[in-house]
């Protein structure tokens, strides 16, 4: 309905990471294409292992007509140049050839290491990574904890009937986290 009038943009970032009704909804706008709806959805392939809960979804996505894939790899000095001037900043070359070579071109960690003095920044992006877990209610970090025994794939469903939450609790510390 919101469509109808107009061309309408839906992105959701990561859905390598999503539930299945946000994998449903997606394949549900391909499917139907009723509107004018652009769909772009993120994904990082490299999580994506053979039994990944995602992997049936996205390549129905990936086959649909007018799809279309763009790999993206690491920043180069240009992108990270480019990131900071949206941060407001301007590197010098020296510091930027040493946050590219710090954060291997992974604009997360780039931004970090803009953001701050470079002391305060961990060594590397796993360190900075658990620095924000550290940072999160003792709840969300229990969350985050029982996460990681699945190892790098997370299935939502499983993870959120292990944890004995209540869906509103779920969804709260999956965001916080």
């Amino acid at each position: 309905a919101l469509a109808g009038d107009q061309a309408m943009v839906v992105v959701i970032e990561d859905l390598h990471w999503s539930d299945r009704s946000t994998r449903d909804f997606a394949l549900a706008l391909v499917r139907a294409r009723r509107a004018r709806i652009l769909l772009v959805v993120t994904i990082r392939s490299d999580d994506l292992t053979g039994e990944h809960p995602a992997r049936p979804a996205i390549s129905e996505l990936g086959l649909s007509p007018g799809a279309v894939r763009l790999p993206l790899g690491p920043l180069d000095a240009a992108g990270i140049a480019s990131l900071a001037r949206r941060l407001g900043q301007v590197l010098s070359e020296a510091d930027l050839a040493s946050i590219v070579n710090r954060s291997g071109g992974n604009p997360l960690y780039a931004e970090e290491l803009m953001k701050s003095p470079t002391e305060t920044v961990p060594a590397s992006l796993h360190d900075l990574l658990l620095r924000h877990v550290n940072e999160l209610s003792a709840p969300a970090a229990a969350l985050v904890r029982l996460a990681c025994v699945g190892g790098a794939v997370i299935d939502l469903d499983l993870l959120h009937e292990a944890s004995g939450l209540d869906s509103a609790t779920f969804e709260a510390l999956t965001h916080e986290a």
